[in-house]
């Protein structure tokens, strides 16, 4: 059985999504590591590596794609207002998900079950 479409997401994008929005809120935002972990629900240690630029290249490329940047700058520009809950966020990211299967996503072959 091959990789179900959401599966890649989960290993790929969404980690992807994470190391932007965290670079946003900390660069733009000024968030410290403890708040930026806390408003994503991941851990502080996470978010140090994604800071530092100590992740895979294949992430790295996907975390500076132009779609998953404007995602991230709005989820950013969101989460430093706390505009976001849980069920808000998961939409989001959701709808991104289902955009980028039909557009020109840079996991779009993946992405599209055959």
């Amino acid at each position: 059985m091959s990789i179900l479409p959401c599966e890649r997401v989960v290993k790929e994008l969404l980690p992807a999504i994470r190391v932007s929005t965290a670079i946003q809120l900390h660069q733009t935002y000024n968030l410290n590591q403890s708040e930026i972990a806390k408003r994503l629900g991941i851990t502080q240690a996470s978010v140090s590596k994604y800071l530092s630029g100590n992740i895979h290249l294949n992430l790295k490329k996907l975390s500076n794609d132009s779609k998953v940047k404007l995602l991230a700058s709005n989820l950013a520009f969101k989460l430093s207002k706390n505009e976001l809950n849980d069920n808000q966020l998961a939409n989001l990211i959701c709808t991104a998900c289902i955009s980028y299967r039909q557009q020109d996503c840079p996991l779009k072959e993946e992405l599209i079950v055959s």
